[in-house]
């Protein structure tokens, strides 16, 4: 079954807490950083932020029902719209489900300015930006 993109809605605050720990965790370890969160509390507080809030449009990507994929598209006003967070679980990875869901925040966006703070080691999203035209304006330490 293909990978869809839908809406997310309140009913999915836990998996996208899942897919945010996991992905996120997962990419920590790898590279050998500190851990951006220690656990599933701290992804739950981090997904119960993202509900709710008129100006962020959450988006889920699933395969065959199952939430694979998250990303959050924030209204920023005359700043144009934030992505944060944009997560998608490790097993699903590298097949399409991050792309989908950038391709349906960009539809939102609607030609208004995009940005997005970019670990500088997650390789695999920075290419995936640079093919959508995303350019490094600054480096943040």
């Amino acid at each position: 079954m293909p990978i869809t993109v839908r809406d997310a809605t309140s009913v999915d605050q836990s998996a996208t807490a899942e897919v945010i720990y996991n992905a996120f965790h997962q990419l920590d370890e790898r590279h050998d950083v500190p851990a951006y969160m220690n656990s599933m509390e701290d992804a739950n507080i981090v997904a119960s932020h993202l509900y709710g809030i008129p100006k962020i449009h959450g988006y889920v990507a699933e395969d065959d029902g199952q939430v694979i994929g998250i990303g959050f598209l924030h209204d920023i006003g005359d700043a144009g719209m934030g992505i944060s967070p944009l997560a998608v679980s490790p097993h699903a990875q590298s097949r399409g489900a991050g792309q989908a869901i950038l391709d349906r925040m960009i539809e939102r966006a609607g030609g208004a300015s995009i940005r997005l703070l970019q670990d500088a080691f997650n390789n695999a999203t920075l290419a995936l930006y640079s093919r959508y035209g995303f350019v490094v304006r600054e480096q943040v330490t």
